[in-house]
């Protein structure tokens, strides 16, 4: 029951977190388009959130029975379209033969990698990207060695944060946003207390 509860925890704490930093993507590019009133995207951007899920426990006064926990999420409706794996947690590069508007879709999820390794320093970016046209769910963070091991599950893919700045491939949506034509090389040594605060200002 320990490890249900521990693999509970792992998967909501990973829906938490790849909220905030779907959020913190979606907000640098709200604030670039409301500086930049006359740019013109290369695309229309996809409008994307993440799954709503919530966990409860279940207790009981039985000495015998253990308490019980669950994570719940939101059905995607048929209406947000065919389920579709956008980018997986090993590499980030969109996943081959998408149709389109799928493939630009996965493009989007790329460039908020690219959104979200710079303004964190390159602590962390979401990834395994997969869902409906606007709904997302089923994501991994991959985070910086720095932040220890076993943080956000099994998905957490140490060669996928390694490589990142040789897979990522920058894309129009990168060059509209101004992004650095490849992502920033930041220390190795990172003084995560500093970034954090800095990224909270």
């Amino acid at each position: 029951m320990e490890a249900e509860e521990r693999l509970t925890n792992s998967e909501a704490l990973t829906l938490l977190w790849s909220t905030a930093m779907l959020k913190m993507a979606t907000d640098f590019v709200e604030n670039f388009l409301a500086e930049h009133p006359n740019a013109t995207p290369p695309n229309p951007i996809p409008q994307l959130r993440m799954v709503r899920f919530a966990t409860f426990m279940v207790t009981t006064t039985s000495k015998t029975r253990p308490v019980e926990r669950y994570l719940l999420e939101e059905v995607i409706p048929e209406s947000d379209g065919l389920f579709t794996k956008l980018v997986h947690n090993g590499q980030a590069i969109p996943l081959c033969n998408l149709p389109y508007p799928r493939h630009l879709q996965a493009q989007w999820c790329c460039t908020l990698q690219h959104i979200q390794w710079e303004l964190t320093h390159g602590l962390a970016f979401v990834t395994d990207y997969q869902g409906g046209n606007t709904i997302i769910t089923d994501t991994q963070i991959i985070t910086h060695p720095n932040l220890g091991n076993g943080l956000f599950g099994e998905g957490n893919v140490p060669d996928a944060h390694k490589n990142f700045r040789t897979d990522h491939r920058c894309n129009a949506w990168c060059q509209f946003l101004d992004l650095p034509r490849e992502p920033t090389a930041f220390p190795g040594k990172l003084n995560i207390t500093t970034v954090v605060s800095h990224t909270q200002t």
